[in-house]
């Protein structure tokens, strides 16, 4: 099977100026065609699954949400509250976080134990409950 593109394809005339004149220059955009062995390719796709499988399961997300580090946006959306109330929090020493190289993360444990300690169960009067 022969390549449809020619040489001529792969180089661009760049228009300079030089001492009032206009030139012309070739640029040869460099293009190197490797073949393998449908083998060598199947194995070499194997190898990038395999890779792609370890770092998916290496991720953040397959970890208990007790045991993830969690940045102010996810944070943020866990709690249903804006960036300013949690820095209002951080101030008053209501979530302990940890801050590397000016990025701030929370515990998921310290978020949920938060929302476990302000926890307030419903309590029902009994003459509730006769209506």
């Amino acid at each position: 099977m022969q390549p449809s593109n020619t040489f001529e394809d792969y180089t661009q005339p760049i228009r300079t100026k030089t001492a009032g004149k206009l030139s012309f220059h070739q640029i040869q955009k460099n293009m190197e065609v490797i073949v393998i062995s449908s083998d060598a390719y199947r194995e070499l796709v194997s190898k990038i699954d395999n890779i792609a499988l370890a770092v998916s399961k290496a991720s953040f997300s397959d970890q208990p949400l007790a045991e993830r580090w969690l940045d102010v946006q996810e944070t943020c959306m866990a709690l249903k509250i804006s960036k300013r109330t949690l820095q209002v929090y951080r101030d008053n020493k209501i979530l302990p976080f940890s801050q590397i190289a000016g990025k701030i993360y929370f515990k998921a444990k310290d978020i949920q134990a938060h929302l476990e300690n302000n926890y307030r169960p419903l309590r029902i009067n009994n003459a509730d409950r006769l209506r």
